[in-house]
């Protein structure tokens, strides 16, 4: 099903959705490089990565979640210099927010 265009209107007028929130995801609208919307009319619904999850946390190729240690961030005075190396490194994902942490994550 094509989209003809309007004769008074553009096509970014007629493609304009509101904006519905669906979980962590909104509607959007996709123009292709023409400037034509896509064959569905509005276009495709494009995954948002969520902007807090993204500053916390990093997807690697093999699709593995790493994170930062707790307990690292302040009165490191007192801890071991192997703690707190040991605390530096990233740590790897797993378990019950793994699945939830990748849906928050869909570009990465």
């Amino acid at each position: 099903m094509g989209v003809t265009p309007s004769r008074t209107g553009s096509f970014a007028a007629s493609c304009r959705v509101p904006r519905l929130p669906l979980g962590p995801f909104l509607v959007d609208c996709y123009l292709a490089p023409t400037g034509f919307p896509q064959e569905r009319g509005i276009g495709y619904a494009q995954m948002k990565t969520n902007s807090a999850a993204r500053k916390r946390f990093r997807k690697t190729g093999t699709g593995k979640v790493f994170h930062r240690h707790t307990n690292k961030g302040h009165l490191n005075f007192h801890k071991s210099g192997s703690r707190k190396r040991r605390l530096s490194q990233d740590k790897e994902l797993d378990g019950a927010k793994l699945k939830f942490v990748k849906r928050l994550l869909p570009g990465s």
